[in-house]
Order: structure tokens, then C-alpha cells, then sequence
């Protein structure tokens, strides 16, 4: 690559002011940081609205998928628990306190957002963790994202405070 021409083409030019995306795949469709990180600690819960624990999706989000797409959002959250476990070495409890967010939990969060489609997800971790989704599929890969996050970060403890959506 050294001894082949530089490329000063707009494509190249539009490559290099691009904001660098997270060390996640498939990439999120929008990724923006915030600047700074989100820590879990052994304070850290997953909580889950206790009006969507044992559904699978909203109407925004209706579609016959396999795998998750048929779990429940209670379901979800204790796999994510295990798998926060195995990454980080914190194993949150589970909880459907959301009303009492706090920095660093896990809020999984079933939502009426048509835009989403059946397996999208928003995924905000500028406070608390906030994954969006219209079905437990969408959730579950905003679950993928965020241990992807954790087992990118040298303490597995932190991810990068940003907002993202993927569809």
C-alpha cells in the first residue's frame, strides 16, 4: 500500500471526517458518541417494565421470526444477566423498578416505534443503558451490542456514552 498513489478523491476526503463507528458487527445505522463512559458495578440491575415482562412484541413489531422473536422481555433479561456475568464478572439482579433508574443499569424496554420495524433497536447508554426495541428481537440485538461493547473495553465494565439506532 506504501508504494501506491495517495487518493485525494471525495470518497476518500468524506472517509477520513466520518465519525468512527463501535468495535461492534454489524454496525449500528447511526452511532453518536457522547464523550466519556457508562460503568456497570456490582450495583448494576437489568430492569424490565413490568407491563412488557412476559410479552414478545408490540404491535410495531408484530412478525413471525425465530429464536428470541419468541422469548420473553423476563426471558431476555436473565440470559443477559449471564452473559453481563460471563464478560464483566458482575452479575446484576433483575429487577422491574424503572421508575428508579440509575446510572449504570440496564433498562430493556418494549416500544410502539414503527420505525423500528421487527428487529430494530435504539440503544442509548448515556446514563443508564437503555435498549428500545418493538419485539424481543429487536432487544436482543441491542443486547448483542452491548456485550460486544463490554467485551471490547479493557475493564469489560465500560461502554462508550452514545445513542445509536439500528434497523
Amino acid at each position: 500500500m506504501a508504494n501506491e498513489p495517495s487518493d485525494t478523491s471525495a470518497s476518500s476526503a468524506s472517509a477520513t471526517t466520518a465519525a468512527p463507528g463501535p468495535p461492534v458487527v454489524p454496525r449500528p445505522t447511526q452511532w453518536t458518541e457522547s464523550g466519556g463512559h457508562t460503568q456497570l458495578s456490582t450495583r448494576t440491575r437489568i430492569l424490565v417494565d413490568p407491563r412488557s415482562r412476559s410479552r414478545t412484541a408490540l404491535p410495531a413489531g408484530r412478525a413471525e421470526l425465530p429464536g428470541s422473536a419468541r422469548q420473553s422481555v423476563q426471558d431476555l433479561a436473565r440470559q443477559v444477566r449471564t452473559e453481563v456475568a460471563q464478560v464483566s464478572g458482575v452479575t446484576p439482579t433483575v429487577s422491574s423498578d424503572v421508575r428508579h433508574t440509575r446510572a449504570g443499569d440496564i433498562v430493556l424496554t418494549l416500544t410502539e416505534h414503527g420505525a423500528l420495524g421487527a428487529e430494530g433497536y435504539r440503544f442509548d447508554s448515556t446514563d443508564a443503558v437503555r435498549i428500545e426495541a418493538a419485539s424481543t428481537h429487536g432487544l436482543f440485538y441491542g443486547t448483542r451490542t452491548l456485550l460486544q461493547l463490554l467485551r471490547a473495553a479493557p475493564d469489560h465494565l465500560t461502554v462508550p456514552k452514545a445513542r445509536s439506532t439500528d434497523r
